[in-house]
This record gives structure tokens, C-alpha cells and sequence, in this order.
């Protein structure tokens, strides 16, 4: 993941302050996105090892 870093040589102290606020509610964002797409791959991954350990139980047991 890249984070995009502004340049925070502004004039005024409130361009900075709303900067670095926009910059963390960013990266807040993007860490919540990635975790998510990160909880979706583990359970897909469950869902298919479970599946695959399932079929594999049931040719035996036959």
C-alpha cells in the first residue's frame, strides 16, 4: 500500500492541521479497506479448504 504524502509547506498552520487530519482519516480508510479485503480472502480460503477436506471425507467414507 503507498500512502500518498502531500507537501505540507503551506502558508497558513490550518492548511497543516487539516493536512495531517486528511492524511490520517486516509490511511485510517485505507487500513480498514485492506483489513476487510483481508478478512473476505480468509474466509474464502476457509470456505474452500473445508470444502476440498469435505469431499475428500466423503470418497473415503463411500
Amino acid at each position: 500500500m503507498q500512502f500518498e504524502h502531500h507537501n505540507l509547506r503551506n502558508h497558513s498552520n490550518e492548511n497543516l492541521i487539516y493536512n495531517c487530519i486528511l492524511q490520517f482519516y486516509w490511511q485510517a480508510l485505507q487500513a480498514s479497506w485492506s483489513l476487510n479485503k483481508f478478512k473476505q480472502g480468509l474466509i474464502s480460503w476457509y470456505r474452500l479448504i473445508s470444502g476440498l477436506v469435505m469431499w475428500i471425507y466423503l470418497s473415503i467414507t463411500r
